[in-house]
């Protein structure tokens, strides 16, 4: 075989194993990366969508300490994110309008958490997620 036609071959194949793996965009998945806080201790980074009507990853898994939930509304309608723990909210971002976003910076302990926007009805249409942390 020529040289050019290995070299056009080899190109062939790599292109598709290239776009092998996991997408950002899929439901199962849990998002936790490590950032800087300006404390300069490493903080749990946690990319949350908000659409209509779902939360996108599903659920959550975080490590104890410093939180920061990037919520952002990639909706038709206005969201927000709370979380809250037996009950009482311990961190909520504002209304958030189609494509605004806030972070929520939160101090979380080990335990389950449920995260919710409460604009009227949109709990009960999905947009409610479970947040483990250890």
């Amino acid at each position: 075989m020529h040289k050019s036609r290995m070299i056009l071959l080899s190109a062939l194949l790599v292109i598709p194993l290239s776009a092998c793996g996991g997408s950002s965009d899929d439901e199962s998945s849990t998002a936790t990366t490590a950032a800087a806080t300006p404390s300069g201790q490493a903080a749990n980074k946690i990319d949350v969508a908000l659409k209509d009507y779902m939360f996108m990853p599903a659920p959550v898994v975080a490590k104890a300490g410093d939180v920061v939930f990037h919520a952002h509304n990639d909706g038709l309608a206005p969201h927000n994110y709370k979380i809250r723990q037996n009950g009482k909210i311990v961190a909520e971002t504002k209304d958030l309008k189609p494509g605004e976003s806030e972070d929520l910076k939160v101090a979380l302990t080990a335990g389950s958490y449920n995260a919710y926007c409460d604009e009227p009805g949109h709990e009960a249409l999905g947009m409610s997620e479970t947040i483990t942390v250890s």
